[in-house]
């Protein structure tokens, strides 16, 4: 996979669109919040910044709020956390590791439009 990079004054950034999952570093966190680098599937993204939707591996338990997509990375199962969607400068994002399919984006809008009560 190729990334594209944009240059915004001094700093260089990555070109990233909806629907493409990259490695995104969470810290600096408090309480329950999602930690350390994982991957997450960006739902926005502008000149300078994404919004997106943190994914874990670890699905054992899956509240209503949860959706869980099978083969989501490198053909392992993946959890997307909406509870925990964040806003971050593309300077947290490190590389573009997959995206997702038509499908898949279309069950991610329904469960936004759920979480947020659009109708």
């Amino acid at each position: 996979m190729t990334e594209k990079i944009i240059k915004v004054g001094e700093t260089t950034r990555l070109f990233c669109k909806r629907g493409e999952i990259y490695w995104i570093n969470f810290s600096h966190t408090i309480g329950t919040e999602i930690k350390k680098i994982r991957p997450a599937l960006v739902i926005f993204s502008s000149e300078k910044r994404v919004v997106s939707l943190p994914i874990t591996s670890n699905i054992r338990k899956t509240p209503d709020w949860q959706l869980v997509i099978k083969g989501l990375i490198k053909g392992r199962d993946g959890k997307i956390l909406f509870d925990q969607i964040r806003s971050f400068d593309k300077q947290r994002l490190f590389r573009k590791i997959g995206e997702i399919n038509n499908e898949e984006m279309e069950q991610i809008n329904q469960m936004l439009k759920k979480m947020f009560l659009i109708k």
